[in-house]
């Protein structure tokens, strides 16, 4: 099988921290820590991977850490083609507290890159797209990309007929619509505020109220630009617009350890059941399975 092509211009180390009972304002002492290579598209290359897909991630590397991150790939069956640069990689950092079942997340915003890296990293994609079998566009845009760095990557897909998945929001997300990608998957918060306006909904709500409102967005998108809709609400149900209607597909609910990841693992396993040949309302049970075991472990499985 030709690889699916993960671009991820936000690359970072993800450094977790278990705590039997995490005290706040409190020294917190453990000794189960342990540093993984992570961002959205490299966790969607991860978990292709261990579905039996091959997966290449495409990104921008610097900084003194360079060779760490590509050997923590390496050890995690992780290919990496990347721009060089000298901006390094930042570190995102989770608290896991046993006790209470909770993860806390302290985040470093990516840092700002040079303007030149647009050209890089768009002349790598134009090369490995070549032979791929399709395209996960996730993330946030670092500053210093050009604008159309992600509406000029999703239009080169869409020229190839590649199945083409964007994890993103905004107006990144709206600038891609025109090039007709396969799939969108916000979660609700990030659908409701770049396509409703609404910056007040919150990511563990079930927000039931706005389905009608969705629906009717969705089916919009659908007619104008052949654009399905993936939506996830965190531990809720996970609402799909399949071409036809704005179908639901349950949750399950389960204890949870560490979130980290787990919208990146329904996107990439619902890929890799889109390209087995699996109907989009049964890959996205298969991600939301898959995610939901993802939730149960400490480490980025």
């Amino acid at each position: 099988m030709l690889p699916v092509i993960c671009v991820c211009l936000s690359a970072t180390f993800q450094y977790t921290i278990v705590f039997d009972e995490l005290k706040m304002n409190e020294v917190n002492r453990t000794d189960v820590h342990f540093v993984s290579p992570s961002g959205k598209g490299v966790n969607a290359a991860r978990i292709l991977g261990s579905e039996g897909c091959p997966a290449r991630v495409v990104t921008h590397l610097g900084g003194p850490r360079t060779k760490e991150f590509l050997s923590l790939c390496r050890r995690d069956g992780i290919d990496v083609v990347y721009a060089p640069t000298d901006v390094p990689i930042r570190t995102s950092t989770t608290l896991v507290d046993k006790k209470t079942g909770t993860s806390t997340e302290l985040l470093e915003e990516t840092y700002e890159v040079p303007q030149s890296l647009t050209d890089a990293v768009q002349n790598i994609f134009r090369e490995e797209i070549r032979q791929c079998s399709a395209v996960v566009i996730s993330g946030s845009r670092p500053s210093g990309y050009r604008d159309d760095v992600y509406s000029k990557m999703a239009e080169m897909a869409s020229r190839q007929g590649l199945l083409t998945i964007l994890d993103m929001k905004g107006r990144d997300l709206v600038a891609c619509l025109e090039s007709r990608p396969s799939i969108i998957k916000p979660n609700l918060q990030e659908f409701a505020e770049t396509f409703l306006g609404n910056s007040s909904v919150l990511e563990n709500e079930p927000n039931e109220e706005l389905l009608p409102v969705v629906r009717e967005k969705a089916a919009d998108i659908y007619r104008r630009f052949g654009t399905k809709c993936v939506i996830t609400r965190g531990r809720f149900d996970t609402w799909v617009y399949d071409g036809e209607d704005l179908q639901i597909v349950r949750n399950i609910d389960v204890p949870v350890i560490n979130t980290i990841g787990c919208g990146d693992t329904l996107t990439a396993c619902m890929t890799a059941s889109l390209l087995r040949g699996s109907s989009l309302l049964d890959a996205v049970s298969h991600g939301m399975e898959k995610a939901t075991e993802r939730a149960s472990h400490v480490e980025l499985i």
